[in-house]
């Protein structure tokens, strides 16, 4: 990839435990479509028909797929409300399980792809949310607060349970009025081809302006 945006090094962008973000929305159902715009772990996005049609997983993947995600976030609901050592580490072993599948069952190619769709489906609120993102674009602080403001007030909406579609629209448009046009361009290229998310609704939120 250009400007030195790799596979490892957006692969420690990505991990998110199972049990932390979107952890009850996805067991045996796909991640349903009013999580899009919120960070989740990866391998939540394979219970997704959309995503799996995207990658072109074939059967015995998306079969080991639903496995995995079945497994993990049992594991991962078992955790919930506990703390100390032990919990954080088998939070790890949640996250290393999921490294190790993916290696295993996912081409070089998908593995790659999954990681651009996992950046497109949280999509702005990741410029503030993974500090990694935030280096390889090199933001200033005056960017990344302006930018988190941003993110706060989406969020407010959600909170508030007055989210919309546009919502999403305007932080998309106000991320990129942050951004210079070289650090468009390396967004862009960790983004890499659209992905068009599948959605119930006919209201369909437009991706981040590209």
């Amino acid at each position: 990839m250009r400007h030195g945006v790799t596979r490892l090094a957006i692969i420690a962008v990505l991990l998110v435990t199972i049990g932390g973000a979107a952890a009850g929305e996805a067991g045996s159902s796909p991640l349903p479509d009013d999580r899009l715009g919120i960070r989740t772990a990866p391998l939540l996005l394979l219970s997704r028909p959309d995503v799996r049609a995207d990658l072109r997983l074939d059967a015995p993947q998306t079969e080991s797929a639903e496995r995995v995600i079945t497994e993990l976030h049992a594991r991962a609901e078992a955790l919930k409300g506990k703390s100390g050592p032990q919990a954080v580490a088998d939070r790890k072993a949640i996250d290393e399980a999921q490294r190790l599948w993916f290696e295993a069952h996912l081409t070089a190619h998908q593995q790659n792809r999954l990681l651009q769709i996992d950046l497109q489906w949280e999509g702005p609120s990741a410029l503030v949310n993974r500090p990694l993102v935030a280096e390889m674009l090199n933001l200033t602080p005056e960017q990344r607060a302006t930018l988190k403001q941003a993110v706060a007030q989406r969020d407010a909406a959600r909170a508030s349970h007055t989210h919309t579609p546009a919502h999403e629209q305007t932080l998309a448009k106000q991320a990129l009025s942050v951004l210079t046009s070289s650090q468009k361009e390396r967004w862009r290229v960790m983004l890499g081809n659209p992905f068009v998310p599948q959605l119930a609704s006919s209201k369909k939120p437009d991706q981040m302006a590209r």
